[in-house]
């Protein structure tokens, strides 16, 4: 895993602080295989039982009968009941989820969260992250997630170490203290890669210094949003 200083540079120059801020930097495909795969279910499975359940209930059968009689059971009845072609396939097509919550990616409602997600993503209008195209300037857009809402530590003379190269030795030295946020394995080195440059460090210290200063208000009562739409909508 990769980790982006967002501590002042001046701090750092002038070893103002014993600590810095850092903030995790994922491979998009990381995050969405971690992240995204949890909000994709979540979003996905409620359009997946909707379907299974009007499917159960075209042919009698209660919403919950494949959780009461297991997945081979409940399809051998509505094989004695008669089920068309079309429904059979999409019962089975949907038999991860049905069985074990799995994601089902060739399911539409599957597919069109996850669509909607990474676009959320690639577009910038996630409040709990930020992407950026690349970290190196000279490689393909592999696509990098930065995480807001795990920030992470470090003391401050590791960011010297990791100006020269952090090696295994240094690591093990000191890795339950100094270097305790820090994973390294044995062919792993720990080293500064590359500079996020203005206005682009701005721009997501920006949105990160938002996702901790939102403020919640209440939401407007329903009595004057239902008179406001009354009074403006368009019949």
């Amino acid at each position: 895993m990769h980790g982006l200083v967002i501590s002042a540079r001046c701090d750092i120059a002038q070893k103002k602080s014993k600590t810095i801020l850092c903030l995790p930097v994922l491979t998009l495909e990381d995050w969405i295989n971690s992240v995204g795969s949890q909000e994709v279910l979540a979003q996905g499975s409620k359009a997946v039982i909707k379907n299974v359940s009007e499917i159960l209930a075209r042919y009698g059968l209660p919403i919950d009968s494949f959780t009461i009689y297991g997945y081979e059971n409940c399809l051998n009845v509505l094989d004695r009941k008669k089920i068309n072609a079309a429904d059979r396939q999409r019962i089975e097509v949907l038999r991860a989820f049905i069985e074990s919550g799995k994601i089902v990616k060739s399911a539409k409602s599957f597919k069109d969260a996850h669509n909607k997600i990474l676009e959320t993503i690639l577009k910038n209008t996630r409040a709990d992250c930020h992407f950026l195209e690349r970290i190196h300037v000279d490689c393909d857009p592999t696509g990098y997630v930065v995480d807001f809402t795990q920030p992470i530590t470090l003391y401050r003379d590791v960011i010297d170490e990791l100006s020269m190269g952090l090696d295994k030795f240094y690591y093990d030295r000191d890795k339950d203290f100094k270097y305790g946020a820090i994973s390294l394995d044995e062919i792993d080195s720990g080293e500064i890669i590359s500079i996020l440059n203005s206005p682009f460090v701005e721009h997501l210290l920006q949105r990160f210094t938002h996702y901790y200063s939102r403020i919640g208000t209440k939401d407007i009562s329903d009595n004057d949003l239902n008179n406001l739409k009354v009074k403006h909508e368009i019949a």
